[in-house]
């Protein structure tokens, strides 16, 4: 149990390093940190913070890692069951009226 526990303070850590260097970055106009040094749970913890706490390229940044690493899903997989659906319920009502008219 202490392991689990040890691997979600570990990629809070990291997550909060990762702010931080972002920050100064923005301060500085130097480079940011490179998002693909980050652990998946560093980079879920990153995303879980507000957009107002990582500078935008930044925060456009790790979402992009976090979609290349297919940590997010893409509005494809977020909408195609909604589309699916919606489809079922098309076709139940106009079989529904068929048979009613028919």
């Amino acid at each position: 149990m202490a392991s689990a526990v040890d691997a979600v303070v570990e990629a809070s850590v990291r997550a909060l390093e990762f702010r931080e260097a972002a920050w100064d970055a923005d301060e500085l106009g130097a480079a940011f940190p490179d998002t693909s040094a980050l652990s998946d749970p560093a980079l879920l913890a990153v995303l879980s913070y507000e957009r107002c706490d990582l500078p935008p390229v930044a925060s456009k940044a790790v979402e992009m890692e976090a979609t290349h690493r297919g940590l997010i899903a893409s509005a494809l997989d977020r909408w195609f069951p909604v589309a699916v659906l919606a489809v079922l319920v098309l076709s139940g009502v106009a079989i529904g009226l068929e048979l009613l008219m028919g």
